[in-house]
């Protein structure tokens, strides 16, 4: 006969496939017949926006473009001339856990930029891309509790554990718009270089809703005759989203896709607008109560368990740390005009965090030529004390980065938050199906036993004695939740 048990769930999403990997993307670029030969090239740079991101059943595809600009000395060494180009770029990931109804977190990086000169109209880029995908699929979360009506010398014993379930997975698309004052803009005046980087700040359930707030960095570097400058700007940005349930504390993290950028310069001023689309993953904190175990008096009793993986106690912590990259220039320094720092995802070596840092320094000399220099280095943060396979998210910000130099030599100071989003895991084994049949050889039994414990609990005694928790504790005057270790009991059989 099978006992119909009490079925709970919660709908959610979960992890079907991750997946990260990383690719060149590399062309060759001839100068326009409008423009000088290049004598040196004294920067370059690039930046990634989305054109589209499909799921389909076995299948993600990620398409963009490179915006690569490169600033350069012309043949004659008169003032600084500027090449752009766009590269198209593409990710296919396949998986036969996608399908079509998939919801697909994208993470891309530009991790380095390098230009080599093939003769005075020709140059070779390679750029190198970090993407990694996750895709989510909804399903339900499912469990089981004892029945609602009691069933006689039947005994089934209930556990509680708190269980982070990933509630929302979903995205929205956004603009910015702003302009920055320039000072002693002119005719030569040209745009190198311009890029928004959104940064994520915050987010807050009200109610139904949850707000979203952020600021973006608007980075331009331009070309006055034959100096180069920068103007940075920030600009706020809050969106909302719907949340599954009102009144939650979620646990959340945020990545913002670029999606295209526009800038204009005009007298005084550069204006600018940047489109992107924000990605938004949620859990949830829930408390389930589950059926843990079950047993009968005098009868067969047949218990099925599904083994339920979950995570719980889900927090995000933020790690300070700070590195110096070093370098040699090939000229003495007189003056450093600007410095640019990159980051690409982090890895998990051994018990550390290792986030790989390259920095590109353009500066001149006491003659006023302009030359490029490029290190490369990591920042580690130490996470021995966390397991390291309960690292679920990680977020680098380059909070601050100073250069200097001392002859030839060069060094930039930087400093970044890891903002690292960890989780417990373990399996929980849950009684699915229950089924109680008749004893087909009963055997005499005693009435009660006599039992000198070790470390057992009443509820194995119970079990193991076709008893109940209730009868023991009744004749032996103690509490249900008592230490009986080494202790004689009396166990009356049911």
């Amino acid at each position: 006969m099978e006992i119909g048990l009490e079925k709970k769930f919660i709908s959610c999403f979960q992890l079907l496939y991750s997946s990260e990997r990383n690719i060149e993307v590399s062309g060759d670029i001839v100068v326009p017949d409008t423009k000088n030969d290049i004598q040196s090239i004294i920067y370059a740079n690039a930046k990634y926006k989305i054109r589209s991101k499909d799921t389909e059943t076995g299948k993600i595809t990620i398409k963009g473009e490179l915006e690569y600009s490169a600033a350069y000395v012309p043949a004659d060494g008169n003032g600084i001339s500027v090449l752009k180009s766009e590269l198209p770029f593409e990710f296919v990931f396949e998986s036969e856990d996608i399908d079509s109804s998939s919801f697909t977190e994208a993470h891309i990086s530009v991790s380095n930029v390098e230009t080599r000169m093939l003769n005075p109209r020709k140059i070779m880029v390679s750029i190198q891309l970090n993407v990694k995908a996750l895709c989510y699929g909804i399903s339900d979360f499912v469990w089981y509790k004892q029945p609602k009506e009691q069933i006689k010398n039947c005994f089934f014993k209930q556990s509680n554990h708190r269980v982070d379930v990933i509630s929302l997975v979903t995205e929205k698309t956004f603009s910015i718009e702003d302009e920055a004052e320039i000072n002693n803009i002119n005719e030569n005046t040209q745009l190198v270089f311009s890029d928004v980087r959104f940064v994520f700040d915050s987010a807050e359930a009200v109610g139904s809703k949850l707000v979203v707030k952020g600021h973006a960095n608007a980075n331009i570097i331009l070309a006055n005759n034959d100096r180069l400058e920068t103007v940075s700007k920030t600009v706020s940005y809050s969106q909302i989203f719907e949340l599954p349930e009102r009144d939650i504390t979620p646990i959340f993290g945020a990545e913002i896709l670029p999606t295209g950028d526009y800038f204009e310069l005009s007298e005084g001023k550069i204006s600018f607008e940047a489109h992107a689309v924000i990605q938004i993953y949620c859990k949830q904190e829930c408390d389930i109560e589950y059926l843990e175990d079950a047993y009968a008096c005098g009868k067969k009793l047949s218990s099925i368990k599904a083994e339920k993986s979950i995570d719980f106690n889900t927090k995000v912590i933020s790690l300070q740390e700070k590195t110096k990259l070093t370098g040699t220039s090939s000229a003495e320094i007189s003056e450093i005009l600007l410095s640019e720092v990159q980051t690409v995802n982090p890895k998990i070596i051994d018990e550390n965090i290792i986030v790989p840092l390259s920095a590109s320094v353009v500066y001149s000399d006491a003659s006023g030529k302009l030359y490029m220099s490029k290190m490369n280095g990591s920042i580690k943060a130490d996470i021995s004390e966390m397991k390291t396979n309960s690292i679920e998210k990680t977020e680098v910000i380059i909070e601050n980065k100073k250069s200097n130099y001392n002859g030839n030599e060069i060094s930039v100071s930087v400093s970044a938050s890891i903002n690292i989003m960890l989780t417990e895991r373990k399996t929980l084994s849950i009684i699915s199906e229950i089924s109680l049949d008749e004893l087909e050889d009963k055997k005499p039994a005693p009435s009660a036993y006599l039992v000198s414990t070790d470390n057992s609990d009443l509820w194995s005694l119970a079990k193991k004695y076709s008893s109940s928790v209730e009868a023991i504790a009744k004749y032996n005057v103690i509490d249900a939740d008592a230490n009986i270790s080494e202790k004689l009991l009396f166990i009356p059989r049911l």
